[in-house]
This record gives C-alpha cells, structure tokens and sequence, in this order.
C-alpha cells in the first residue's frame, strides 16, 4: 500500500490565454478540499470533482 500525503484545504485560480493575447480565453477554479478536487470552469458552466479515494469523477453540467 502506498503512502499518500495531504495538503491543506487550498484553491488555485487560472487564466488561459492564446495567441500571445492580453484577454483570458478561459478562467477556472480549482479548489483541493477534505480529500477531494473541485474544479470550476465558467464558459461553458461546468464543474468536475474528482475523488481519488474512490476512484472517480463526476462531471456536472447546468444544460443538462
């Protein structure tokens, strides 16, 4: 069995830019809480949470 390091609860923010452009192109959030990964992405509106102790993610979207 492998040992595994936590971190404490932290978010990064990122901007996404293209063509050496001055406007993100995409933003997201990635926030690292209680074991688990959130991710938040606003164009489009989704969010992805990723839980390594069980073995999955979990995408979600609004349009659907």
């Amino acid at each position: 069995m492998a040992n595994t390091a936590r971190a404490a609860d932290f978010r990064i923010h990122t901007k996404m830019y293209a063509n050496a452009g001055t406007t993100p192109e995409g933003e997201n959030i990635t926030i690292f809480h209680d074991g688990l990964v959130y991710d938040f992405c606003e164009d489009p509106v989704e969010a992805v949470v990723f839980d390594p102790a069980g073995r999955r993610f979990v995408l979600l979207e609004s349009r659907r």
